[in-house]
């Protein structure tokens, strides 16, 4: 379990942008006991690389409201497709159709970030980050391939994750939304190199 706290503690540390409550230690510990049930079942079952990991791909960060799958119904498509690279994929979709919002909301910010860290020394070699932001109507958004370099090196967890903010308008400009239920993220790919 000291393994899987330390690579939980390095990958939430680098995760900051895309974690709502980051020192949730019901959070914390759920997440940590995801990657135990992974070095447990990797360690005897799946020694080999792997591209979609049971227990660590799909976390939830956030246990309010809807999953970010139930709130973001855009498949996304990650890969590493060389060394040093990892890619997400979205194909083209309408925000309004696409994307299940509270009312009011004018804008969605959706955080990516990508984690690499290597399961010998529970170290990170690396993370990158983006951030898109869709208007919420019913205009096509382009399908896109977002490139995000970092470290790839063999013996890793690569994980990328993802989380929606909403934007609603006031007479101050665009405001976020802080309610809990409206803050879904989560681990949307979880590979082992």
């Amino acid at each position: 379990f000291g393994k899987a706290s330390r690579i939980g503690g390095e990958l939430r540390s680098k995760l900051l942008q895309v974690i709502p409550y980051p020192s949730d230690i019901k959070m914390q510990t759920r997440l940590s006991s995801s990657i135990l049930k992974w070095l447990r079942d990797n360690g005897t079952t799946n020694p080999d690389a792997a591209d979609h990991l049971p227990f660590v791909e799909g976390f939830q960060f956030t246990e309010e409201g809807y999953t970010l799958a139930q709130r973001f119904r855009v498949p996304l498509e990650v890969s590493n497709p060389s060394d040093g690279l990892v890619q997400m994929s979205l194909p083209a979709f309408t925000p309004s159709k696409s994307i299940f919002a509270p009312r009011g909301t004018v804008s969605v910010v959706c955080d990516i970030t990508a984690v690499n860290c290597v399961v010998a020394t529970a170290s990170v070699a690396g993370s990158a980050s983006t951030q898109l932001v869709f208007d919420y109507n019913d205009n096509l958004s382009a399908a896109q391939t977002i490139s995000l370099p970092l470290p790839t090196p063999a013996g890793s967890l690569l994980v990328t994750a993802v989380s929606l903010k909403y934007r609603t308008a006031d007479k101050n400009g665009p405001q976020q939304i802080k309610a809990k239920g409206y803050m879904p993220a989560a681990i949307v790919s979880a590979m082992y190199l």
